[in-house]
């Protein structure tokens, strides 16, 4: 489990077609991570399928990775959904690995099992 605030500042219609800039950047809260995907809650329902622009950080290192929408779904007033990662550099791939990996063994080393 993760918590933090990612902002989103550009919507593809495609992976490979040229993004919509947003006027202004949508924030989202991030509650699950791994490497294949982000679980993020919303204030606003996001369009399955959508690909959306996103800068999120890791240990300070700020990255740009492209995600899916794969689900959005109403939750107490708000809307969780889920982001497949479609697009990122190497650099980010391996980070997010050891980030996770990290972040697995503090969880189970504070909880004692």
């Amino acid at each position: 489990r993760h918590v933090q605030r990612i902002f989103c500042d550009v919507i593809y219609e495609d992976i490979d077609k040229e993004p919509v800039r947003l006027s202004t950047p949508l924030q989202f809260m991030t509650v699950d991570i791994s490497a294949a995907g982000i679980g993020i809650v919303c204030d606003h329902e996001i369009e399955t399928g959508r690909i959306l622009g996103i800068r999120i950080t890791l240990d300070r290192i700020p990255y740009e990775i492209k995600c899916r929408v794969i689900y959005c779904i109403p939750l107490d007033g708000k809307f969780r959904a889920g982001l497949k990662i479609a697009e990122m550099d190497r650099q980010f791939m391996q980070h997010i690995k050891i980030f996770v990996a990290r972040t697995l063994l503090t969880s189970e080393y504070a909880s004692g099992e």
